[in-house]
């Protein structure tokens, strides 16, 4: 009898967690990222997140928040998009890149649960997505 009790509350533990888990997302997903007549025009999925910003960068180096680095971002603007029935959000550039090969990448914010930041971990709620190589021409 014990040994039943034991393996159906580790069975109800693994399912909550896999559903806990399954829910969440800890980054935002840049699904895909182009250019359309030297606009860029993105789709990504967020999750539990609100999105935030759009950088395209010269270089595809990162800093250790896994954001691209500043000193190679040439577009920086805010993520703005109706998100559609799949939970996918589409975004358009509002003018036009100069031709040439940028990555990409989005971030998302939390918005619910805690927001304190430490004064090490400034920016703590924000999370970047995976980078995307665009070509413009």
């Amino acid at each position: 009898m014990r040994q039943r009790l034991l393996i159906g509350t580790l069975a109800a533990a693994v399912v909550t967690g896999t559903a806990f888990a399954g829910s969440a997302q800890v980054a935002p997903r840049l699904l895909s990222a182009k250019a359309q007549a030297r606009h860029l025009v993105l789709v990504a999925r967020f999750g539990d997140l609100a999105p935030l910003d759009v950088r395209a960068a010269s270089r595809p180096a990162t800093g250790q928040n896994g954001a691209l680095l500043p000193a190679n971002v040439r577009l920086s603007a805010r993520f703005v998009g109706a998100q559609a029935a799949n939970g996918t959000r589409h975004w358009r550039s509002a003018g036009r890149l100069r031709r040439g090969v940028y990555w990409v990448q989005v971030s998302g914010e939390e918005t619910g649960g805690v927001t304190d930041c430490s004064p090490k971990l400034r920016n703590c709620v924000t999370h970047w997505s995976n980078v995307r190589r665009v070509v413009v021409s």
